[in-house]
């Protein structure tokens, strides 16, 4: 966590169609040790803002169907220079600091991966790194498993992980933690009831 430089040459997609990029998203991994994601079922909408910038609603969920509770966050996202896949993130929460959100890779209709990687009080690293999909796969179906194996060969290619120090970023062992999916899982209906409460 502590200081060490944030890779140069992991790059953002150079250009990005917030357009097509908006609309629900699951998370399908993450970076274990995630303090803000302890739960399953992470979810995320992103839409429209009159302001121009793009809504962000986060929500995850904890227990089982059909008494499950759930925490969410929300905030919005917009990309600088209106192009590239580097944009920023804020959640309304002001002991949360604006973040970056680089989108790495899309095809936008199936998976999306997401790098963020930044110094707090100029000494302090986080790194964090999604894998999202648009679909809710259940963890060790097919869908999941070819899924699994498309996304860790971009990821292989984007992050460089023959490199030192970097074949983490491709570790579903220690590094990446599998998010659990799935409508036999996760009541979703309860972001939906939620947004019109």
């Amino acid at each position: 966590m502590f200081r060490s430089p944030c890779p140069k040459d992991i790059l953002p997609m150079s250009a990005l169609d917030t357009e097509l990029y908006k609309g629900t998203w699951r998370e399908m991994y993450r970076v274990k040790g995630n303090s803000m994601e302890t739960g399953k079922c992470v979810s995320a909408i992103y839409g429209d803002r009159d302001d121009g910038a793009i809504s962000v609603w986060n929500m995850q969920w904890f227990g089982d169907k059909p008494n499950q509770t759930t925490k969410d966050i929300k905030g919005k996202a917009y990309c600088p220079d209106g192009v590239s896949g580097a944009c920023k993130v804020k959640f309304n929460n002001f002991f949360i600091p604006e973040g970056n959100y680089n989108v790495i890779d899309t095809d936008y209709s199936g998976h999306a991966v997401v790098y963020s990687c930044a110094h707090t009080l100029g000494f302090i690293k986080f790194e964090f790194m999604w894998v999202l999909t648009r679909d809710a796969l259940v963890i060790g179906s097919q869908g999941w498993t070819e899924m699994k194996d498309k996304v860790l060969a971009i990821v292989k290619d984007k992050f460089s992980t023959s490199k030192e120090g970097r074949a983490k970023f491709a570790d579903t062992d220690d590094y990446l933690f599998a998010v659990e999916q799935g409508d036999d899982i996760c009541q979703y209906e309860l972001q939906s009831e939620t947004a019109t409460q």
